[in-house]
């Protein structure tokens, strides 16, 4: 199965080097309603500057907010796309296989801080269909463990999201949070749009962090 990796940069935004993200609330599944009733400038500013795309019925604004120290990851390491589709038939694992079809969605992705950068794919791969993952090594441990070990293994060529850099991709692009390379705050951000992700307005006041060995001063 070949996975599409259609990243695109869309434009760097004019956001000062010096704001704090610390002022930005964490949003879980909120529209843009939701949204501009928090009356943020900032949140206006990067709602404004995403392409609209009236074709889809959903817009769902994701966020988190992060202090990271050097060697910490922001989010659970390992290759994986944003497919936001789990079927019965795939035992509650996402269905890669039926995903554009019937799940189809387009996202947008902004980083504000340098200290963990997104890593992408450079180009298309190829890998086994989350059917044939299943089949092959069963369902007791999440799909994206399978596909992080084949990606590792093939070593494709990889790149990095700039800072304060607004881009777009798809369901089926595979990428990873970084560990931080240094000391710092991260705001990350992720605008959804879809026919099923449908918004829940939640704000989030927790925030969580993820290491491979032992974190200490």
């Amino acid at each position: 199965m070949r996975f599409k990796t259609d990243v695109k940069k869309i434009k760097t935004l004019s956001i000062p080097p010096d704001f704090d993200v610390r002022k930005l609330p964490q949003l879980w599944r909120c529209g843009p309603e939701f949204i501009q009733s928090l009356r943020s400038e900032m949140l206006d500013f990067i709602l404004e500057q995403t392409p609209k795309h009236p074709e889809y019925k959903y817009l769902s604004v994701d966020s988190r907010t992060h202090m990271l120290f050097t060697d910490v990851y922001p989010n659970i390491p390992g290759w994986h796309c944003d497919d936001f589709y789990r079927t019965k038939a795939y035992s509650d694992q996402p269905d890669l296989d039926h995903l554009e079809a019937e799940a189809n969605s387009i996202h947008y992705m902004l980083l504000i801080g340098d200290a963990s950068r997104t890593e992408f794919l450079v180009d298309d791969i190829e890998l086994p269909s989350a059917r044939e993952v299943l089949e092959h090594h069963g369902t007791h441990k999440p799909i994206y463990y399978h596909y992080d070990e084949l990606i590792e293994k093939a070593q494709p060529k990889t790149f990095h999201l700039e800072d304060r850099t607004l881009y777009r991709f798809g369901p089926h692009c595979f990428h990873r949070g970084q560990a931080a390379t240094k000391n710092g705050w991260r705001y990350f951000i992720r605008l959804t749009f879809s026919n099923h992700y449908e918004p829940q307005n939640e704000l989030r006041y927790q925030t969580q962090v993820y290491t491979r060995d032992r974190v200490s001063w």
